[in-house]
């Protein structure tokens, strides 16, 4: 019997991948090529930032479509003018800051640096008061904070100069954080001369290589130059080593990240910031959760939470929000579905007490309760959610955005876990195209994949599933292995399972629907291979991973007594194949997107009505056969093996038949 896996993708955390429209270049809102000029972009933002200390795009109250609208099409003003800086810093922003800061954060990316090094040149050229390459412009931008930038190379070989860029601009802060006294001023200038002094001489490692092992070697230098660095304003520390800790938690490094939280936490406790250090405490505690440190992260979190609930703490909603939302993916991670659910339920509840019933921390919040419904297999309810936000996006007129694409693909997982299969694979199709020359291609192609596994068009599939996994290396490979079972190619499929054999390995013991998918192709493996015992035996594993820490099922149970169904009745089973198909089906008709249109559900009713016909019954099994063609055809295809199947037992006057498909 078909059956997709729904969980093979991991689900999204964000609700737009590391990217929100004020975080990111105008070129991956509209996703467009990601190029050197976007990093050049990401490095003026953070400058900008720091040296106004003000955000030109506020979030609370616009929806994120008119957030994107602003970043891609609306010039602000130059950063000598920017809302909040005062005289004297205006005066040092003036002219060359300003020019330096408009071309790096130019809209077209042909018309920025085109270079890290041609950026840094410039700044260099300004600190030590030489004239600099960049020309008065009108058309400016202004953005607030420092975007996860594209993996690889420039990255890698910016991230010092990033790390110089904070501290340079820091100097100036400490200027603006002072009572704007022209000592303050003089001493920030000093302080900037020896910064500039410091960056000369490392910008020579600006453009090496970007492998695992520089991206470290840079991480760490990063690192140690951070702690030769001393501010008087503890909160300027505390902000660099976030920052910093989440660059090692970009590249998988939760060690140095969960020391460099530690020490930022101490920094804001030390400036007397109790909601810092319940935010960096959130943070901490989903790290600590992932090292499977249950006990520090229960601590972390319940310490941020006992502040950030506090009445009296003064807090901003999207503060508590993002706070609970973390907690949601903790609770996620440990099977505790219920208070996963209840922790979104409560984010989205503060942000609209608030009145925030738009806006990106309102999106964020919704896709973070679309998730925890989906580990729940609350299927219905997630595609709900997501095509809430969808419906506020394409209101704002600009759907067409990296969040966007997340949250279509998302929609679109949601669909085929809940039986709309041609739905499903119509919206990965079109997201193919999208994700075309992104990141996200290879998961669009294994989604699109399973999707037509289901549909049974295999030879569409191959092509899809072709090519050096990555990224979802696993998922893949299980795919692959599905479908050589499918062409008869037990022997191909045996040896795709021995290649990656350490890899299933440790994502059967980490558990959970993954897990559940796995054991579930090992399973098909065995009973291609005539091997009842060891068929029995992984799917007896899959099913004590089917439910929850409240002891509920959890998505992967049907396709676990699928399978199971199927195997007895070739095997004449029926009583036992019974069984799993009243299972199957009762699953099926919960996860549901729609009650009345489910492939799931038309494919338990035929496993029914194949119990039912092994067991002579066949007014039941007219009754279950015609209850599950229209369920199939709608989701599948008339032509389906399935369909085909149920019009056979319709037109079935005969003994019983225990014929598989």
């Amino acid at each position: 019997m078909l059956s997709a896996d729904s969980d093979a993708l991991p689900l999204t955390r964000s609700s737009a991948m590391p990217l929100t429209p004020q975080y990111a270049a105008p070129e991956q809102l509209l996703g467009k090529d990601i190029t050197t000029a976007t990093d050049v972009y990401a490095l003026g933002l953070v400058l900008y930032l720091l040296l106004t200390g003000t955000h030109p795009i506020k979030s609370d109250t616009r929806s994120s479509a008119e957030l994107v609208k602003e970043v891609v099409t609306k010039d602000p003003a130059r950063a000598s003018d920017a809302t909040g800086v005062g005289a004297m810093a205006s005066r040092a922003l003036k002219g060359d800051l300003d020019n330096i800061l408009a071309k790096a954060l130019k809209k077209d990316p042909a018309e920025r640096y085109q270079t890290v090094s041609a950026f840094s040149d410039d700044l260099r050229r300004f600190l030590d008061d030489e004239p600099v390459g960049a020309r008065p412009d009108s058309l400016t931008y202004r953005a607030k904070k420092f975007v996860r930038r594209h993996r690889g190379a420039v990255l890698a070989s910016s991230l010092t100069l990033v790390l110089l860029l904070f501290t340079a601009a820091a100097a100036l802060w400490q200027a603006h954080r002072a009572d704007r006294e022209r000592d303050a001023a003089l001493l920030a200038a000093r302080r900037a001369d020896s910064v500039g002094d410091f960056m000369s001489a490392l910008l020579s490692d600006i453009g090496k290589s970007g492998s695992p092992e520089a991206q470290r070697e840079h991480l760490d230098r990063a690192r140690a130059l951070l702690q030769q660095q001393h501010y008087g304003d503890p909160m300027i520390n505390a902000n660099l080593l976030h920052y910093l800790a989440a660059r090692y938690q970009e590249f998988g490094y939760s060690a140095p990240a969960i020391e460099l939280l530690q020490e930022a936490k101490s920094a804001a406790d030390n400036a007397g910031d109790r909601i810092a250090v319940a935010q960096i405490g959130c943070q901490l505690a989903n790290l600590y959760d992932g090292l499977r440190r249950a006990d520090d992260a229960d601590h972390e979190i319940g310490a941020a939470m006992s502040v950030l609930e506090n009445p009296r703490s003064g807090v901003r909603p999207q503060v508590l929000a993002d706070c609970l939302n973390e907690e949601s993916y903790i609770h996620t991670a440990r099977h505790e579905n219920a208070l996963a659910i209840a922790a979104t339920q409560k984010s989205v509840s503060e942000l609209e007490a608030a009145g925030l019933k738009s806006g990106l921390e309102h999106v964020t919040a919704l896709n973070a309760l679309a998730r925890a419904q989906a580990y729940a297999g609350h299927y219905a309810i997630a595609a709900a959610v997501m095509r809430q936000i969808r419906s506020g996006e394409a209101d704002g007129g600009m759907p067409q955005t990296i969040g966007a694409f997340i949250h279509e693909f998302n929609l679109a997982r949601y669909l085929l876990a809940g039986g709309r299969v041609i739905e499903a694979e119509t919206m990965a199709k079109d997201l193919a195209a999208a994700a075309a020359r992104s990141s996200g291609a290879r998961d669009v192609a294994l989604l699109r994949a399973r999707a037509l596994l289901a549909l049974d068009r295999t030879d569409d599939a191959i092509p899809l599933l072709e090519g050096s996994p990555h990224g979802a290396a696993t998922e893949r490979v299980l795919a692959r292995v599905e479908l050589l079972l499918r062409h008869g190619d037990t022997a191909a499929a045996q040896r795709e399972w021995s290649q990656q054999e350490t890899a299933i390995s440790a994502l059967l013991a980490a558990g959970g629907e993954n897990a559940i998918g796995a054991l579930r192709v090992k399973a098909l493996l065995a009973m291609n291979a005539a091997d009842p015992a060891a068929a029995e035996e992984a799917l007896k594993s899959a099913t004590l991973l089917t439910v929850d820490v409240d002891g509920l099922p959890v998505p992967g149970l049907r396709q676990i007594e699928v399978l199971r169904a199927d195997d007895a009745l070739r095997r004449g089973a029926s009583a036992k194949a019974c069984n799993s198909a009243k299972i199957a089906l009762e699953r099926a008709e919960l996860e549901a997107v729609n009650v009345n249109s489910s492939a799931w559900i038309g494919e338990a009713l035929l496993l029914r009505a194949r119990c039912e016909q092994a067991l002579g019954l066949l007014d039941a099994m007219h009754a279950s056969a015609r209850a599950a063609l229209p369920h199939l055809e709608q989701n599948l295809g008339q032509q389906h093996p399935l369909a085909v199947q149920a019009r056979a037992l319709l037109s079935t006057t005969a003994a019983p038949s225990s014929v598989g498909r």
